[in-house]
């Protein structure tokens, strides 16, 4: 195998006023290179010639087609003009090794390009305002491959047309929706969220028409939130209680029950052992069908209203007046029913319902609710400017710090939220200030800071007040006996380990938001330093989307080996909280999986980011 470096960039490219990192990876341990290492952007296939030693029997000038980046670049055979931009990378130690590392964000010229080093060649990538569109496209493709209950051409056959059957075997139409994963089960409190990034998408896309080369992407986003809708709507009872999930797994695994083994991380289902993650035979009634969960999930049913009330926005009146009858249900029976439970991802489920039914005129949540529910959500940050870290949030009791899987930013964007529709619910000037400076706290002390901490600027995991087996995996110290850790700890309760493109992406989201609303560029370029990892810069130069980029994991896929530009869950990190990401023909899901949350994020990251988006 050769030992050859990688060149890791962003593979589909760079806005031009993006910030444009390069790192040189060494292979096999091999770092013996100079301290700097010149680099070189020129066009796309035109490379530049290199030191070769002729084949027997080729004539002087034969181009040899093999082994096309070995050898020294001959830079004195170069046209100047073909050479558009030179760098330099310099030799950097971290916690995570040695690289070599070049900055070309000034380079900001439209076009398609490569970068010729003496010992790689870098993929090619684009400069361009539109370059992420490219995502987008592949969001809307993954998401509509992802559809159950019917065949997608090219991706799957017919699947599920029988789902599903209650716990006492009675029927149960909840065919529809998308599957969220590698698999085939229907979390619903994964993929409502989809519901909220289509909107998104919509709104800064399309809303005022869209774009001469949009094709037929704007119908599609419109046709996926229908979609979408049409099974949420009959997972609700006409009492207004949400049901869980379709094909979740029949029971829990050994040794766990609902609800105290049904969360991990605040990441709901990893007890469920995924005896329904299965085909059936399609025909209703005929015995095979799979289980509909009816356990009440706060996240599920307020999760529900939120999103109904955001695609009340988009839909004509007659679709929206619905949406809002079924949200205005939720939320009674959810205040009813669900109202006990108060750790921090069910309360900023709660506030992040009450804010868009007030947002859309519906009167039967009041500004005093809205006002208790955000100043308990204020009152859980860490505010001590004297810790090496502060700005993250706490659990309701306070005995361990804020962490999930997939929903890490939900009480920052409920914060952020509040205080874009600050003129809406009235908020008193002090509040205000308060959510202001909350993000501010939660994006500077706590993202950014820490983000300084390894060389791709990557996001932190999350904080931890106790942590587990700390002689046997690393914690850096955060403060105050806090500890912090850019990756899962490989040994935890569950002993699971799983990537975080998740919450890597739900942190550009935030940052692109909040970066926007507050006119900090600073906040938006590290939510495209967030991107950027996901597409290739980082320690494998693998993309992180099946089908866009290149040198992607093999996918985890079950019944589907290959779903269009999915997602994948990315990297998990080892006890030394180095990156690791599976690269052999091995599959595994925890770094290997398809999944939707990614998506869901980085769409709106990606919105945020987009020049048109809505002030």
């Amino acid at each position: 195998m050769s030992s050859a470096p990688q060149l890791a960039l962003s593979h589909i490219g760079f806005k031009p006023n993006s910030p444009k990192k390069i790192t040189l990876v060494p292979q096999d341990g091999n770092t013996d290179f100079p301290e700097t290492i010149p680099f070189y952007i020129r066009k796309n296939a035109y490379n530049l010639p290199r030191e070769k030693k002729l084949p027997p029997g080729a004539e002087p000038g034969y181009q040899t087609p093999f082994n096309l980046v070995s050898g020294r670049l001959l830079l004195e055979q170069v046209d100047p003009d073909q050479i558009f931009f030179t760098g330099e990378l310099k030799r950097i130690e971290s916690r995570w090794g040695t690289f070599w590392q070049g900055d070309f964000s000034d380079f900001e010229t439209e076009g398609t390009y490569q970068i010729d080093t003496d010992f790689q060649t870098s993929v090619p990538f684009l400069i361009g305002d539109s370059v992420y569109d490219r995502l987008l496209l592949g969001y809307l493709r993954f998401l509509k491959s992802q559809r159950c209950g019917c065949s997608v051409f090219g991706v799957h056959p017919l699947c599920h047309a029988d789902d599903g059957v209650l716990e006492d075997g009675t029927p149960f139409d909840a065919t529809g929706g998308w599957h969220d994963a590698g698999d085939s089960r229907k979390w619903l409190f994964f993929i409502q969220y989809h519901l909220d990034s289509l909107v998104t998408l919509h709104e800064t896309h399309f809303a005022n028409g869209a774009p001469a080369d949009a094709g037929p992407a704007a119908d599609e986003v419109l046709d996926e939130i229908r979609w979408g809708n049409r099974f949420f709507h009959k997972m609700i009872t006409e009492e207004g209680h949400v049901y869980e999930d379709v094909a979740g797994g029949i029971y829990p695994s050994e040794n766990l029950t609902y609800p105290e083994g049904w969360w991990f991380e605040n990441h709901p289902g990893l007890n469920a052992n995924g005896s329904d993650c299965r085909n059936t035979d399609n025909v209703p009634n005929s015995g095979d069908e799979r289980q509909v969960r009816t356990t009440l999930n706060p996240l599920v049913q307020f999760g529900f209203v939120h999103t109904q009330c955001l695609t009340a926005t988009v839909l004509p009146e007659n679709e929206a007046s619905k949406c809002l009858e079924l949200a205005q249900r939720a939320w009674k029976y959810g205040k009813a029913n669900a109202w006990g439970d108060k750790r921090t991802l069910f309360h900023t489920a709660r506030l992040r319902a009450a804010l868009e039914l007030k947002n859309i005129g519906v009167e039967i949540v009041s500004n005093s609710e809205i006002l208790d529910m955000l100043t308990e959500l204020l009152a859980r940050q860490e505010t001590n400017s004297s810790e090496l870290i502060n700005g993250y949030f706490y659990e309701e009791s306070k005995e361990d710090a804020f962490r999930s899987i997939a929903f890490a930013t939900h009480p920052p964007l409920a914060i952020l939220r509040a205080w874009e529709l600050r003129d809406n619910i009235d908020l008193p000037a002090d509040i205000i200030s308060k959510c202001q400076a909350s993000i501010e706290r939660y994006c500077d002390l706590y993202l950014l800071a820490d983000m300084q901490s390894n060389p791709f600027e990557l996001v932190p995991y999350g904080v931890f007040l106790k942590p587990d087996k700390p002689d046997f995996q690393s914690f850096r110290p955060a403060g105050s006996n806090r500890w912090i850790r850019t990756f899962m700890p490989p040994f935890n309760k569950l002993d699971m380990a799983h990537g975080l493109n998740g919450v890597i992406a739900s942190h550009a989201h935030t940052l692109a938001k909040a970066g926007k609303f507050f006119k900090r560029t600073d906040w938006q370029q590290a939510a495209h330093k967030c991107i950027h990892w996901m597409l290739g810069h980082n320690p494998n130069n693998a993309s992180l989307f099946d089908g866009i980029g290149y040198r992607q994991p093999i996918p985890f896929g079950l019944d589907t080996p290959q779903i269009p530009d999915g997602a994948l869950n990315g990297y998990i990190g080892d006890v030394e909280d180095k990156p690791y990401l599976e690269q052999s023909t091995a599959i595994w899901w925890s770094t290997q999986e398809y999944w939707s949350s990614p998506y869901i994020h980085i769409t709106k990251a990606i919105c945020y980011l987009h020049k048109q988006s809505h002030d």
